[in-house]
């Protein structure tokens, strides 16, 4: 019964192609791109029947081998369910001695709800053997809890705004940083896939529009202009561009 459901999803050529280009990442963006988070489950889940593998882990297996490669790593992230995807993320800020970061802990436990982030501390905690809160706390070294104590009520307030901007309009949150991150140097890449990736959480539709209403030129004009030609860019137009139909 479960196959013949999976036989109506349409997926099953995509998944082919997918299965025969996971070591070519320029051709996986072709192919993912454009797909929703609901077609991307569906798109594991009709792998996982096909092929009996899953397909973040082979993604995991072939792309992350290059960690210097943004576009591997975010075509891992783009793959990954958002419990797993906000696990790595929040390791990734709570390791990284960038003195931002701690942003990208402030947005997670604010556009999630409570169920949402009891998910991704039990990823968290599968995924590195750690509890995500104790970390958040003890990590001793961390650049933002050095400016708390130095400078507590500047950083309180920083952290309160971004709270109240996720609360208040995600779309217009996500497209200030969209087009941030994109205006900073070309190998900060980091910042920029952060943006993308908390945009494809929010609503891209709403975000292209509030985008477009705030700089007067389209997202996917903007990362064109912003970047230069490349695998990484073209994925990112592609994502800009909008999910295509089912």
């Amino acid at each position: 019964m479960a196959s013949q459901c999976l036989v109506t999803t349409g997926f099953e050529d995509e998944c082919r192609e997918i299965h025969d280009a996971c070591n070519q990442p320029s051709r996986l963006s072709l192919l993912l791109a454009r797909r929703s988070s609901s077609d991307r489950q569906q798109i594991k889940a009709t792998y996982h029947a096909m092929f009996g593998e899953d397909l973040a882990g082979e993604l995991h297996k072939t792309l992350m081998t290059n960690q210097e490669d943004e576009l591997c790593k975010l075509l891992y992230l783009w793959m990954l369910d958002p419990a797993e995807r906000d696990a790595i993320m929040a390791r990734d800020a709570v390791e990284s001695r960038g003195a931002t970061d701690y942003r990208v802990l402030v947005e997670i436990f604010t556009r999630r709800k409570q169920n949402q982030l009891f998910f991704t501390k039990q990823a968290y905690l599968a995924r590195f053997k750690r509890n995500l809160e104790q970390d958040m706390v003890t990590e001793p070294s961390h650049p933002y809890q050095k400016a708390l104590k130095k400078n507590g009520f500047s950083e309180f307030e920083q952290s309160l705004r971004i709270v109240v901007k996720c609360i208040y309009s995600p779309s217009m949150y996500f497209s200030k940083l969209l087009h941030r991150s994109l205006q900073c140097s070309a190998n900060n890449k980091r910042l920029v896939t952060r943006a993308i990736l908390g945009s494809d959480d929010v609503d891209m539709d709403k975000i292209k529009s509030v985008f477009k209403s705030s700089c007067g030129k389209e997202l996917k004009d903007f990362i064109q202009e912003s970047l230069p030609e490349s695998d990484y860019r073209d994925f990112l137009v592609s994502v800009a561009k909008g999910s295509m139909a089912s």
